[in-house]
């Protein structure tokens, strides 16, 4: 499926944009989730860096765009409660909270069960404009 843009192709955080404005770090593993992410974070002034797999994830890539960048939004596509996007903010407010300009964000899935109609789907997953919002309310931290 790796031909069609699915599937994890590295473990290795690729970085999309370089931005100054803040760190954003989307999970996808759809081709279409790597292109959002470099879209959005390239209008934004955000670093974007997307990743395909969670483990083991690019800590020192990350750690070291949020020193540079002193803010971080998390964007991943699951529910928020025992999320993967939790370990990450902790890691990253345990080792860069002096970095930081604001606090860490998440975005998720709301604590749903997972839809599997594609109109229900589209409304539960972080949208452009979820994105953007976040990216705002961060900025104006």
């Amino acid at each position: 499926l790796k031909d069609k843009g699915y599937g994890l192709e590295s473990t290795r955080s690729v970085k999309t944009t370089k931005g100054l404005t803040g760190t954003q770090l989307r999970y996808t593993t759809t081709k279409n989730g790597r292109e959002f992410n470099a879209k959005r974070s390239d209008r934004s002034g955000f670093d974007g860096r997307g990743h395909a797999a969670f483990a083991p994830w690019d800590a020192p890539a990350v750690l070291a765009s949020v020193r540079r960048t002193h803010r971080c939004l998390i964007v991943h596509e699951d529910i928020g409660t025992a999320g993967f996007g939790a370990e990450i903010a902790a890691v990253v407010a345990d080792e860069a909270f002096l970095d930081l300009d604001a606090p860490v964000a998440r975005l998720t899935m709301p604590d749903i069960p997972s839809p599997h109609h594609p109109e229900l789907m589209e409304w539960a997953l972080p949208s452009v404009g979820k994105v953007a919002a976040k990216i705002e309310a961060l900025v104006r931290f």
